[in-house]
C-alpha cells in the first residue's frame, strides 16, 4: 500500500514524522554510529509526547548542518504538512495506533528513499541539483 497523505490517524502521522526526522538526522550526520531509529523508535511509537518534543528540538540543530538551504526548507514544508492534522502529541498510543505508526513510518521512508535514489546522479557520487525531498512533499505520491 502506498503512502496515504490524507490519512489523519495520529499513529500514522507520527510514524511519517519519525521517518522524516530520521532522514534529516541521516543527512546531517552521515555515518553516525547510533541512528534515531535504534535509539527512539520504540518509545516514539508508544509514548510520543516524551519523544517528539525533544526530537523536534534536535531537528532544528540537525537542519542547520545541512548546507543546501532549499533542502532544509523542503524538510520543513513536509514536516509542516504532516503536523498540520495533529493538535497535540498524545502521552501514549494504543496498540492499534502503534501498528499505524509502523505503517506511516515505512510508507514515508520508502518515498524518501525513492526520492533520494532518483536524485542521485548516474555514477553514484555527488549531489543532484534538484531537491530530493520536494516530491515527497508534493501530492500524488
Amino acid at each position: 500500500m502506498p503512502l496515504d497523505k490524507s490519512k489523519s490517524n495520529i499513529g500514522y502521522r507520527l510514524g511519517r514524522m519519525f521517518a522524516v526526522l530520521e532522514t534529516v538526522q541521516e543527512e546531517s550526520n552521515p555515518g553516525t554510529d547510533v541512528t534515531m531509529r535504534e535509539k527512539f523508535y520504540s518509545d516514539a511509537s508508544t509514548t510520543p509526547l516524551e519523544v517528539f518534543t525533544n526530537l523536534i528540538k534536535v531537528k532544528n540543530h540537525q537542519l542547520a548542518k545541512i548546507s543546501d538551504h532549499s533542502r532544509c526548507q523542503d524538510y520543513e514544508i513536509l514536516i509542516g504538512e504532516i503536523l498540520d492534522a495533529i493538535d497535540d502529541f498524545p502521552s501514549n498510543l494504543s496498540l492499534q495506533d502503534q501498528g499505524r505508526f509502523s505503517l506511516g513510518y515505512y510508507h514515508q521512508k520508502q518515498i524518501l528513499r525513492d526520492q533520494m535514489t532518483a536524485a542521485q546522479p548516474r555514477g553514484g557520487a555527488g549531489q543532484a541539483s534538484e531537491s530530493k525531498v520536494a516530491a515527497a512533499a508534493s501530492p500524488g505520491q
